[in-house]
């Protein structure tokens, strides 16, 4: 089976509690399952950009950094979400998509979605029309 991960949180320094999960969460899958196959989403700003380090010549991982233009992906989330990154799971055959972060993109491939907390229903996290 191919699973593909979003795993931009594992590309900071200072891990917090998401990056630590997505971490833990695709060592275990990778223990628990040799047939599976991981691809590694994760927004990248050069056309060129070297896989993360971490996992990086693991024969069941597959890095996908996706390149995204001056920062787009930040500014404009929905073009990463709504169109670059279900072209790219498309293109993959992916056979389930994790996002372990809040966040989903449109893609009839089946998905998995983590929400760690609910901060976004009692408080203003992002500004109200990001939390929405």
């Amino acid at each position: 089976m191919k699973i593909g991960i979003y795993c931009e949180t594992a590309k900071v320094s200072n891990r917090t509690g998401i990056s630590r999960y997505v971490i833990g969460l695709v060592e275990a899958l990778l223990r628990e399952n040799k047939e599976n196959t991981l691809y590694l989403y994760y927004q990248s700003d050069c056309l060129f950009s070297k896989p993360l380090a971490w996992l990086e010549s693991h024969p069941k991982v597959k890095h996908r950094p996706i390149y995204s233009p001056g920062n787009l992906a930040s500014n404009r989330p929905r073009l990463w979400w709504d169109y670059w990154l279900p072209f790219y799971i498309w293109k993959d055959n992916i056979s389930i998509f994790h996002g372990p972060n809040h966040f989903l993109p449109k893609t009839k491939t089946p998905t998995v979605l983590t929400i760690h907390d609910l901060a976004y229903f009692y408080m203003n996290v992002h500004g109200t029309g990001l939390d929405k």
